[in-house]
């Protein structure tokens, strides 16, 4: 399911494939929606 929200954020933002990574940990909102919250908090620490 995952993957799926994934490239919807791809789709609605026109975000390249080699930069998706980078876009979903630079944005609380794209964590949240691809339910990454334990993954946004074992990076900040």
């Amino acid at each position: 399911m995952q993957m799926v929200k994934a490239h919807f954020l791809q789709s609605i933002y026109n975000i390249v494939e080699e930069s998706m990574e980078t876009e979903i940990y630079g944005s609380i909102r794209f964590i949240n929606f691809l339910d990454y919250p334990e993954r946004c908090q074992t990076r900040t620490k």
